[in-house]
């Protein structure tokens, strides 16, 4: 008798550990509607980071909603229905595929560089699934997600007649996202990689907001929730680690980072360079810039580095 109470009592904690992990998989990876720039874009963003750009974000908001767009689907690999808006140039030089953050949306994401993109490039915003209209019930910090972009490239490739070089541009998951797919079978025509505040690995990123924000032990709630992302979500933590995938880089890549990234610090970025087996990578680091917010805050900088990359690669090309 004595065995088994003491047998379910040490279940206990096992238990509460269990359903915690539960918790903590729903909450981390459940689709949220509504959030900033998706549903309710009048509502300001929480974070007091963005605050300060809310109106470079309505003035952009108001010029991309003027502009003509196409939205398409695709269906993924597991059969959801994916939706992104394509705004076509008729003057394209180049074609970009924008991959927004952990539940954002591209519109909210590439406020501050979309207009300078336009002038010379067409553009495909992705809705990221389970984010906005792409279906979907689970992000999964790109492990999913990149399997999403390598088709979306392929789209992207055919809807500009194979004429077109492509880039792949992704901010905060996003851009974890397109590191993932750059060593993914991708049409030839797609020349780089810009990967703006972008997070070594699930796992790393998730270590960070348990020990900032939680009394909790990091790596066993990381455990619990890889578990719970293997069986509910059917995807896993390892799946989605960028420095993995860039020690057999084939794309060269710019990374950019804010250096008051208090969210996906910059050390991120700096590992997943050093992890790049490419010659032909670059930093550029962004003082006083928060959480995606390089590009606002970078300003005349940012954009002449994403032109100067743009220019290489297709003197490259010729």
């Amino acid at each position: 008798m004595k065995k088994r109470i003491l047998a379910s009592t040490a279940l206990i904690p096992t238990a509460g550990a269990a359903a915690a992990g539960l918790v903590f998989f729903h909450k981390v990876f459940d689709r949220i509607d509504g959030v900033w720039g998706i549903d309710k874009e009048g509502r300001a963003p929480e974070d007091d980071q963005y605050l300060p750009f809310r109106p470079q974000y309505e003035e952009a908001k108001r010029y991309i909603h003027t502009l003509p767009y196409e939205e398409v689907t695709i269906t993924s690999f597991d059969g959801l229905k994916l939706y992104a808006r394509y705004y076509p140039n008729p003057n394209a030089k180049r074609a970009v595929l924008c991959a927004h953050g952990y539940r954002s949306t591209a519109i909210g994401d590439f406020y501050a560089s979309f207009r300078h993109l336009y002038e010379e490039a067409s553009l495909l915003l992705i809705d990221e699934r389970s984010c906005g209209k792409s279906e979907g019930i689970y992000s999964s910090f790109g492990a999913l997600e990149k399997k999403d972009v390598q088709l979306w490239a392929e789209w992207l490739d055919e809807r500009t007649r194979h004429k077109l070089p492509l880039y792949l541009y992704g901010i905060s998951m996003g851009a974890a996202t397109v590191l993932l797919a750059s060593v993914m079978k991708l049409p030839e025509n797609v020349k780089g990689i810009l990967a703006d505040c972008g997070f070594t690995s699930g796992a790393q990123i998730l270590n960070d907001v348990f020990a900032d924000s939680y009394k909790i032990k990091p790596r066993l709630m990381t455990k619990l929730l890889d578990f719970y992302a293997g069986s509910l979500g059917h995807f896993h933590l390892k799946d989605c680690d960028a420095r993995r995938a860039l020690l057999n880089a084939k794309l060269p890549v710019r990374f950019m980072h804010g250096m008051d990234d208090d969210f996906v610090l910059p050390y991120h970025t700096q590992r997943n360079y050093d992890a790049c087996s490419l010659e032909d990578k670059d930093i550029l680091w962004v003082e006083g810039a928060g959480h995606a917010c390089a590009a606002v805050c970078g300003g005349e900088k940012y954009l002449k580095y994403m032109d100067a990359f743009f220019a290489e690669r297709e003197a490259d090309a010729q």
